[in-house]
């Protein structure tokens, strides 16, 4: 059965809902700072304010078209980028790929593009967003770091490549090892 939620109680799922830190909610939604953790551990344990968080959630999702699977491909694109997808070069040039040369969904991976000239020199430089936090937020989000996991004991080039693989097989993507 469903209950209407009091005022406060309002006020803490709004606030949840902004930043996701419930003890923060909690004294948003006016309890006071010394009770704030216990009100907010009770109050996430009630079932209509879960279900009123819930359905806000799911509202939000809908109507932004953010999902977790798209954060998640996201994250891969990210994660599996190669500076080698958006330039070429030799020890004397630099040659950043053309626009139309690089998939949309590539493009994501670009932190930030510069191309600079004047009479006397250039300068063209092309950074990607950071690698290894996005490998690390999917690893955590696969269970990869688990404490007792007989993963963690893996170098950084086995944990690309492992998740290389589970995200070219969850794409269909053909496998390397296989395609040889």
């Amino acid at each position: 059965m469903k209950h209407l939620l009091s005022h406060r109680q309002q006020r803490f799922v709004d606030r949840y809902l902004i930043h996701l830190d419930s003890t923060r909610a909690a004294q948003e939604a006016g309890y006071r700072a010394g009770s704030a953790r216990n009100q907010a551990h009770r109050m996430m344990k009630n079932d209509d304010i879960r279900n009123a968080i819930d359905t806000a959630i799911e509202a939000r999702s809908e109507r932004t078209q953010i999902t977790q699977d798209r954060v998640l491909k996201e994250l891969a694109v990210i994660a599996f980028a190669r500076i080698s997808d958006f330039a070429d070069w030799t020890d004397q040039e630099l040659t950043i790929k053309r626009s139309d040369e690089i998939s949309p969904e590539l493009t994501s991976a670009i932190k930030s593009l510069i191309i600079q000239a004047d009479r006397q020199s250039s300068r063209k430089s092309i950074a990607l967003h950071d690698k290894l936090q996005c490998l690390e937020l999917l690893g955590r989000h696969l269970g990869m770091f688990n404490g007792g996991s007989s993963n963690s004991q893996e170098s950084r080039p086995e944990l690309l490549q492992r998740l290389s693989d589970y995200f070219k097989k969850k794409s269909g993507a053909p496998d390397a090892a296989n395609s040889k």
